[in-house]
């Protein structure tokens, strides 16, 4: 027997909703990757590491840089921001406050997006330019 929109207002008693959990569990899961040596009966085998992997003095140097050169940008417009914050907030104390808001802006705050975004090519670029067609990032 299907219920109509309104069977709940001709009788006036809701159903009752039961959200309780009789039991839950949860477990640790160790080792997800599993371990590379594979155990048979009388040996263990040692599968080799894989070396490939590893950045060269070039790429390292590249990573170094677009690192330094991300937070130095990050570092950058944080300091624009806090002047340009702290300048406006000491004008309009005074009411000296400018109507136009780029007074608050740097000259040269164009320089810390183009800090981040260099920060996340150049690791990438180095890694082309290094003779590595695939790699992080």
């Amino acid at each position: 027997m299907a219920l109509s929109a309104d069977s709940t207002a001709s009788t006036g008693v809701e159903p009752e909703s039961d959200f309780s959990v009789g039991r839950q569990t949860g477990e640790i899961i160790n080792n997800v990757g599993g371990s590379q040596n594979i155990f048979l009966p009388d040996k263990t085998l040692l599968l080799p590491q894989v070396r490939n992997a590893d950045l060269t003095h070039g790429e390292r140097a590249a990573a170094v840089l677009g690192f330094l050169l991300f937070w130095g940008g990050l570092a950058l417009l944080a300091l624009f921001i806090h002047s340009g914050a702290s300048s406006a907030i000491s004008d309009a104390q005074a009411h000296t406050l400018q109507s136009d808001w780029t007074h608050y802006v740097p000259d040269n705050w164009y320089l810390a997006p183009v800090l981040v975004f260099a920060g996340m090519i150049v690791p990438r670029l180095a890694l082309r330019l290094f003779g590595r067609s695939t790699g992080p990032g």
